[in-house]
């Protein structure tokens, strides 16, 4: 928790205030789809992983431009947020049979 925590605040540092405090709940709030999908792989980190790069890749190659840009971080932020969500409508699949 300690490096998790601390790799985080460094947003603070690296972003507007607004953003900083958006990227930290967003944080916070995805640690919830990831550690589900740590746990529907088995206890492999790739599927959480992946997730984890396309969220952070994804608004580090777009490059915006105008008017939008200035909205773009809470949107994607937004989005981020939301659709990990859908982990939770996977389940692991059950034995068929239970030993005894």
């Amino acid at each position: 928790m300690i490096p998790f925590v601390g790799v985080h605040l460094l947003l603070f540092f690296t972003m507007p205030l607004p953003v900083a405090l958006a990227a930290l709940l967003l944080s916070a709030v995805l640690s919830f789809p990831l550690a589900h999908l740590f746990e529907l792989g088995g206890g492999t980190i790739w599927p959480a992983a992946l997730l984890h790069f396309v969220v952070q890749g994804t608004v580090k190659v777009l490059v915006m431009s105008g008017p939008a840009s200035s909205r773009f971080p809470f949107v994607w932020i937004a989005l981020s947020a939301v659709l990990p969500m859908l982990a939770f409508v996977v389940s692991r699949p059950q034995p068929r049979w239970r030993a005894r």
